[in-house]
């Protein structure tokens, strides 16, 4: 199953309560990564027990600032301030 439609179906079916906290955040060049902690908590909007999950996660990204500006709405497309790698 395709993951966008896996969430769809968790959405409809359950009510999802997460809270994340950033752990580290690190970027050189056009390339970074962040890692987070999370807790989510799933209960069936049908009734019936919950499921909590714990874990970790890891994110790598790259910079694509052009097309990142395109896609905003035109009143949001201020370049972002330049920060130190």
């Amino acid at each position: 199953m395709p993951f966008a439609r896996f969430i769809s179906r968790c959405s409809r079916d359950y009510a999802i309560k997460s809270e994340t906290k950033l752990m580290d955040v690190e970027a050189s060049g056009d390339l970074g990564y962040f890692w987070s902690t999370y807790a989510l908590t799933a209960t069936p909007k049908s009734g019936g027990e919950s499921f909590e999950e714990e874990g970790k996660s890891v994110f790598i990204v790259k910079r694509e600032l052009k097309r990142c500006l395109e896609d905003r709405p035109p009143d949001r497309q201020q370049r972002p301030v330049p920060t130190s790698s």
